[in-house]
């Protein structure tokens, strides 16, 4: 019975350097689900590209159908490289990540109507049709606390639409089926609806914004390659083709401490 016992041993020790060792020979790249797939695809595989060319080394792109199945993923420790939203830090932080570098400025979440509608203010939201993304999305955190702010119940005094993404809360404000929507700049701008089909309603204070963080399994000489990749981002680098519609700002070293300000939100 013995030797049965050493040879299950021996079949689960090399069933775990197999997969240690598939998993070190290809890097997964994963980005939340802020745009549709399509989306994704275009502005981040060129990245995932750039840093395959870097490190001479397997990388693919990969997300997840929504906000949460997308933070389940990082409670796997399914990616060793991940572009999240600020919110998904702290869990990150959990699950063996560190940030690494953020995208240059801050964060407003912007709160967009229809070119032609009444509205001009946030504190006139009240009893009005919301479209957004899911409750775990940035951009819904913080417009919730700014309707807080200005005496509005959120669960009881707007009618809430979660949207699966952001082009799509800001095609229901084009088409009438909301009243405004809870994006972000980026999303807007690629979609041409600004200035053509709507406008700005309200933008939140600044908060700390995307960020690139690594599982520390990743080894540490390609994890300073990538860093120093990263930060070196700007007008003339070829990543910059990407944001055609918007500005790439040059990235920025990300400190643990600048994300404490989410532990005010209490979720």
């Amino acid at each position: 019975m013995k030797w049965i016992f050493l040879l299950k041993l021996m079949a689960t020790v090399f069933s775990l350097t197999a997969c240690l060792s598939v998993s070190a020979s290809h890097y997964r790249l994963g980005v939340f689900p802020h745009l549709p797939v399509a989306q994704l695809i275009k502005v981040y595989g060129p990245i995932a590209k750039d840093f395959q060319q870097l490190l001479g080394h397997s990388v693919s792109m990969k997300s997840a159908k929504n906000f949460g199945q997308f933070i389940q993923k990082i409670k796997q420790e399914s990616f060793d490289i991940a572009f999240i939203q600020p919110f998904d830090y702290p869990t990150a932080k959990q699950f063996g990540y560190y940030p690494v570098a953020k995208r240059g400025g801050v964060l407003r979440a912007i709160t967009i109507v229809r070119k032609d509608s009444a509205l001009s203010g946030i504190e006139e939201l009240k009893n009005k049709i919301i479209a957004g993304p899911p409750s775990t999305a940035a951009v819904t955190r913080l417009v919730k606390k700014a309707l807080t702010n200005q005496g509005i119940d959120f669960d009881n005094e707007v009618t809430f639409i979660y949207t699966r993404s952001h082009f799509s809360c800001v095609r229901k404000v084009v088409t009438g089926k909301a009243d405004a929507c809870m994006t972000a700049m980026l999303p807007v701008r690629l979609s041409g609806s600004l200035d053509k089909n709507v406008k700005i309603l309200h933008k939140t204070k600044p908060f700390p914004m995307p960020l690139f963080v690594f599982h520390e399994r990743l080894p540490k000489d390609h994890a300073e390659l990538l860093k120093k990749q990263i930060l070196s981002w700007g007008e003339n680098h070829p990543v910059r083709k990407i944001f055609k519609t918007g500005s790439l700002k040059p990235f920025t070293i990300a400190t643990d401490e600048e994300y404490d300000v989410i532990h005010q939100f209490g979720d």
